[in-house]
């Protein structure tokens, strides 16, 4: 079991999963967890304490993946903003407002009601940071988060329009933006790395059970092959030895009807239903694939 968790433990730390192999691994070593009626959590797995819950973070640990990019986006809004606005003031003083606006198209609804702030938000966070970046940012950061900040820009215009994001993009703008508010000490960055530790492990949770579901019917399956099968060879001999009116016919049509079970049994598809089940998220009892209180829009 050792193994097992140190070897998953080394997959989640990457920063980009290939689902053709890593996800493999995971839901292998994870089924092992699971015979032995263990379900470690990606910290237990990382050897880290469980964080304590915070009174004051933003909202809970979300079940979606839009709704875990738009934590996400509210925790980098609220790392950034210390930084950005100080660098700003430092540089530019009494003129950090009219330089910061100069970023913005919408400049009137950027503004605060008195006129001396900004009302941020992450794109205007992440555009100033751009368009500043050779002027203040350079100095305090490297070329590695002026690409996270390009990234998140382009990911934070695909939530704006409401496009649907999927494991890999979800993982990808929660690992960037941990980055990005680790680059700038953000006090934060925990609620990031929470909601993508929350992630990995819905996820492999999910292959999880699909695995132990499919696994359960192959197995079952076979089960009932084996048994039609012997039922069709005991039903025949007991014809052909003890049934002396039984015809040629009778036996062929017997055969045929066992053969056509068993076929049926082989070429059955896993269904996509596996009845009723605890979902992994919300922990309700659910009849469907995709779980109708946490999923609603997937």
């Amino acid at each position: 079991m050792a193994t097992a968790s140190a070897a998953l433990g080394m997959i989640l730390t990457k920063r980009h999963f290939n689902l053709s192999t890593d996800l493999k691994t995971v839901v292998v070593l994870n089924v092992e967890f699971w015979a032995h009626g263990m379900s470690p959590s990606v910290n237990t797995l990382l050897g880290k304490e469980e964080p304590a819950a915070s009174a004051g973070s933003i909202g809970t640990l979300s079940s979606t993946n839009h709704q875990r990019v738009t934590v996400a986006l509210e925790a980098l809004t609220e790392g950034l903003v210390p930084f950005v606005e100080g660098k700003l003031r430092v540089i530019y003083r009494e003129r950090w407002v009219q330089t910061a606006m100069g970023s913005f198209r919408d400049d009137r609804t950027r503004r605060s009601d008195d006129g001396a702030s900004i009302v941020w938000d992450a794109q205007s966070l992440l555009t100033v940071m751009w368009d500043q970046w050779n002027a203040i940012f350079r100095h305090d950061l490297t070329h590695s988060e002026r690409s996270l900040v390009s990234e998140l820009r382009e990911y934070r215009n695909k939530w704006a329009h409401q496009q649907p994001f999927d494991f890999d993009d979800t993982f990808r703008i929660l690992d960037s933006t941990r980055r990005l508010l680790e680059a700038v000490k953000a006090t934060n960055v925990y609620l990031v790395r929470d909601e993508k530790n929350n992630l990995i492990e819905s996820y492999v949770a999910e292959q999880v059970n699909t695995q132990l579901q499919r696994t359960a019917f192959k197995r079952n399956k076979w089960w009932v092959i084996i048994v039609y099968s012997f039922c069709c060879m005991m039903l025949i001999f007991f014809m052909l030895v003890y049934g002396n009116k039984a015809t040629p016919a009778v036996v062929a049509a017997t055969l045929l009807l066992f053969i056509y079970l068993i076929y049926q049994q082989v070429r059955m598809d896993p269904p996509l239903l596996y009845g009723p089940r605890e979902c992994n998220r919300c922990h309700r009892i659910v009849y469907r694939r995709n779980c109708p209180y946490c999923q609603p829009e997937e």
